[in-house]
């Protein structure tokens, strides 16, 4: 017997991409309310996406057996055999369109088994062995030696599978009952704030060192009387220590407690000790969580914990910031950076620039919804965002001052011009740009002598020749018309005269070249 859905969304990846796909989710139930959306997931997130509100029918897939079979000994007929046996269940479906939100090869060719009228996302290519990519991802790889420019958060690239008049919230229902034990997790109140620590991450070149997190324990429990409770996985344990050693320490005064003991906060250590359900629970209890670049944000997201987030290494607050208003992202700003995430590292300094001092200090703010302003000098390597969200999704926006570069002004016309290239309805404000614009400080080559510290790598004419060449590739004259008026028109508007343009030896007029 044939099933037949409306749409199936491909989402193989880890439990953050999951979360992040929600919002999409949620766009599909809204553009078709009658039909039958199904989501289909590795076989461990099975649980979490039956959570999701708007889906009708999970399809799970045991990636591990799948990944089993390509690297084992077994003949490839029998390999085949095997990889036909797992995915048996995936013949009788039949769906309207299909949208695949994995660059991978194994993504593409499970979606093949499925009989489908329309395809979105990556697929395999005439030769069977690469992938023909969507428009938003070639778009995004054609700016990705300037990385720094890229401003579109993932959720958002996602959502422009379904464009909509606003964009949707992260979901992840929590139950009265999830709500209760995760409560029950947690030691009674004291007179602070409840502040979570996610400390691990996939990977250790996005981590804070576990001794800063513990200074800045020690500065919430002992000037804030904060609870700090510890989350994360069973095998990120070991990171625990430093800070359950600074707060005992500090507990029994040994060094200089401002506060009370009776009164004062301590650390609950729940790494490695919650279900998804009962971490959403604790979350939904806290006043705040400090993390990493890691699932856990994106689930504080969803249940609505404010955030400050600390974006190290391969880690970009732009691209997989934490998604919603009013979130912190403290993002350290190399030359070298944001690097490549399998990119070795003989001196991974960044993870030392953001100081416990300027996150405690933020913290506050947050937590006390008090003003920004006056906020520690972050240093010339680390930047304060906030996000903001508008009809297309977030945004983040500076905190703390720092000077407008070209690179700042063409990083904002490919925001822009790539909306618009997304999304055919999107209308440029000029006046929020404008607005935007007036949170740094004048370019520093208005002031007589100085110049901009940086290489100015918004002139290099790679990313511009990469997105002309991907347009006229694939004969979209009109969309690649508007996309160079867009950039010139906000580039104009945002450098007030004080930069050319764009040299026309950078960008050649796509017009000229279709």
């Amino acid at each position: 017997m044939t099933d037949s859905l409306d749409t199936l969304v491909i989402q193989l990846a880890r439990f953050g991409d999951f979360l992040q796909s929600t919002p999409l989710l949620a766009r599909l139930r809204k553009a078709r309310p009658d039909g039958r959306l199904a989501v289909m997931v590795d076989s461990g997130l099975e649980p979490l996406a039956r959570k999701n509100p708007h889906v009708d029918q999970v399809i799970p897939v045991d990636l591990s057996g799948l990944r089993s079979l390509a690297c084992g000994p077994e003949p490839v007929d029998r390999m085949m055999d095997g990889a036909w046996t797992l995915l048996a269940g995936l013949k009788p479906f039949i769906t309207r369109r299909i949208i695949n939100l994995n660059t991978s090869r194994i993504s593409a060719l499970i979606g093949r088994l499925i009989r489908c009228e329309t395809w979105d996302g990556p697929s395999l290519a005439a030769d069977r062995i690469g992938l023909d990519r969507p428009l938003w991802s070639e778009f995004i790889m054609a700016l990705m030696g300037e990385r720094p420019l890229i401003r579109f958060n993932l959720v958002d690239l996602y959502q422009a599978y379904v464009p909509g008049p606003s964009a949707e919230p992260l979901t992840y229902p929590v139950s009265v009952e999830a709500r209760t034990r995760g409560l029950g997790l947690l030691s009674p109140r004291t007179a602070g704030p409840r502040i979570g620590f996610q400390m691990g991450s996939k990977n250790e070149l996005r981590q804070w060192p576990p001794e800063l997190f513990a200074d800045l324990a020690r500065r919430l429990v002992a000037h804030d009387r904060a609870q700090v409770v510890l989350l994360g996985t069973r095998e990120e344990r070991g990171l625990a220590g430093p800070v359950v050693r600074t707060v005992s320490d500090l507990k029994a005064g040994g060094q200089g407690s401002t506060a009370d003991a009776s009164t004062s906060g301590g650390v609950v250590d729940l790494m490695g000790r919650t279900t998804i359900d009962e971490l959403a629970g604790v979350l939904a209890g806290l006043d705040l969580l400090v993390t990493t670049d890691t699932g856990a944000m994106h689930l504080a997201a969803a249940v609505g914990t404010p955030i400050l987030a600390l974006f190290i290494g391969p880690a970009f607050g732009h691209e997989t910031g934490p998604y919603g208003p009013g979130h912190v992202v403290v993002q350290t700003a190399l030359a070298c950076g944001p690097c490549r995430e399998s990119a070795g590292c003989r001196n991974p300094r960044c993870r030392d620039l953001i100081q416990p001092e300027l996150v405690a200090e933020a913290a506050r703010r947050i937590v006390q919804h008090g003003s920004f302003q006056g906020l520690p000098d972050p240093g010339a390597h680390v930047q304060i965002l906030i996000s903001e969200m508008d009809s297309f999704g977030v945004r983040f926006r500076p905190l703390t001052p720092r000077p407008f570069t070209r690179a700042e002004a063409a990083a904002l016309a490919w925001r822009e011009a790539g909306r618009g290239l997304l999304d055919p309805s999107y209308c440029l404000d000029e006046a929020a740009l404008i607005r935007e614009r007036s949170f740094f400080e004048p370019p520093m080559n208005r002031f007589p002598g100085r110049k901009e510290p940086t290489p100015d790598i918004a002139g290099h004419p790679s990313s511009l020749e990469r997105v002309q060449a991907l347009l006229v590739r694939r004969g979209m004259a009109f969309q690649a018309q508007r996309l160079e008026k867009d950039w010139r028109t906000v580039f104009g508007l945002l450098s007030d005269g004080l930069w050319p343009t764009a040299p026309e030896h950078h960008f050649q007029s796509i017009g000229n070249r279709l």
